[in-house]
């Protein structure tokens, strides 16, 4: 396996775990936590252990009854991080998510999305297949430099000799 787990715990309905990278050592942070909306009893469960973490929902539900859950996912990395550090960058980020709700979150994605297409859409008159892969690049772009941290488009998925012992 890539990543080792160095610590994982859940508590209500977050579960966090604490990673290391085993070749460069390269320290992740990724958490879950989730809103749920529901009417009735339920059931609710989180785990974490090792590198797996769950969420375990149990509800008796009528038909039509609605059940509305939210998952709010959060991670942090760093060479070199603090203990603890990067577990605690997880956990505000989650405890925000949950302030603002998903509502939020969507609108302001939304936005940046949409000023994304504004500034760096590019039209191609004729062959619309490569007008459908120019945008599809584009995309890539957009998700790649979304957390660039102003660094430009990050190396992900960018693994081999070379890349700063990342595999």
């Amino acid at each position: 396996k890539v990543l080792v787990p160095l610590d994982a715990r859940s508590h209500d309905q977050r579960a966090v775990l604490h990673m290391t990278t085993r070749n460069s050592g390269l320290e992740l942070g990724c958490g879950m936590d989730h809103a749920i909306d529901f009417a009735g009893e339920l059931s609710v469960e989180a785990d974490a252990e090792g590198d797996g973490a769950k969420l375990v929902v149990l509800a008796d539900l009528e038909p039509e009854q609605p059940l509305r859950l939210s998952k709010y996912v959060a991670y942090h990395w760093a060479a070199n991080a603090p203990a603890g550090d990067l577990v605690a960058r997880v956990d505000r980020t989650l405890d925000r998510a949950a302030l603002d709700g998903y509502d939020i979150i969507e609108f302001e994605h939304r936005r940046h999305v949409e000023d994304f297409w504004a500034r760096s859409d590019i039209q191609l008159d004729g062959a619309p297949d490569l007008q459908q892969a120019v945008r599809f690049n584009l995309f890539e772009l957009m998700q790649a430099t979304a957390r660039g941290e102003g660094l430009g488009v990050p190396a992900k998925g960018v693994t081999g000799h070379g890349h700063e012992g990342h595999y």
